[in-house]
């Protein structure tokens, strides 16, 4: 199963970042009319890369993104995690419930949703934070092992 966003910068769409779950891995793909360097997240890109012929590895998506969240050491973890529907901490799950948004810039993970609707920056400087749809619904993926019709415990083949 492959699982699709598309990095948003406001209401440009940059590119498309993709999850793949059964080996998971994810790839980011630039769309070729974004040129200009600054709607390339640093992190994702540094300032060595940041410039849009470089193509982002697994480990420079997973550096940005989990800046994007709430760190595992944070004190009242538990019960983030338990409005976020989780209930161990999942830096990818809490991007996917969070849509990777935070207060710091513009950038974030879109399915189809309308910038000026949900991203928590915008709507708190627009005095309408308690209008954020965090935490987003997400579709939840195949179990990574099933119990097969002999009582083994194997790794499922259709993820």
């Amino acid at each position: 199963m492959i699982d699709r966003y598309i990095l948003m910068d406001k209401d440009l769409e940059v590119g498309e970042l993709t999850y793949n779950v059964a080996d998971k891995k994810f790839s980011f793909n630039r769309y070729e009319n974004v040129t200009n360097r600054t709607h390339l997240p640093l992190g994702m890109y540094s300032y060595i890369n940041w410039n849009h012929n470089y193509k982002p590895t697994h480990d420079d998506i997973v550096f940005w993104l989990s800046d994007r969240v709430v760190p595992k050491e944070r004190q009242n973890i538990d019960e983030i995690l338990r409005v976020m529907g989780l209930i161990d901490y999942d830096m990818w799950e809490l991007c996917r419930r969070t849509r990777a948004m935070c207060m710091e810039d513009y950038f974030w993970l879109s399915k189809g949703e309308k910038f000026e609707e949900v991203h928590i920056r915008y709507l708190s400087e627009h005095g309408r934070i308690k209008e954020t749809p965090i935490p987003f619904p997400v579709e939840e993926y195949p179990p990574e092992y099933i119990v097969t019709k002999d009582g083994k415990i194997t790794k499922n083949l259709v993820r």
